[in-house]
């Protein structure tokens, strides 16, 4: 398991749910395939999963630098 894997598995059940499903993505590479089929096959796969994630964020003043920084807080799903 890679180090990515463990820290975003780490990070609570949001992060958990964006994992690849290894049956998807074997069914995804199957020799053959037009492009068409293989994006036929990641839509249904991945069906039950929102549409777009969107990383919850704020903006603050660093204290020591008065620069703008950025912080990610979660992940919030938003359905088009």
């Amino acid at each position: 398991m890679s180090a990515a894997v463990r820290t975003r598995r780490s990070l609570g059940r949001d992060y958990r749910g964006v994992e690849p499903v290894p049956a998807v993505r074997a069914a995804a590479r199957r020799p053959g395939l037009r492009l068409v089929q293989v994006l036929q096959t990641l839509m249904a796969g991945y069906a039950d999963r929102p549409t777009l994630g969107m990383r919850a964020g704020e903006a603050a003043a660093d204290p020591a630098t008065g620069r703008v920084v950025a912080s990610v807080t979660g992940l919030r799903d938003h359905q088009l």
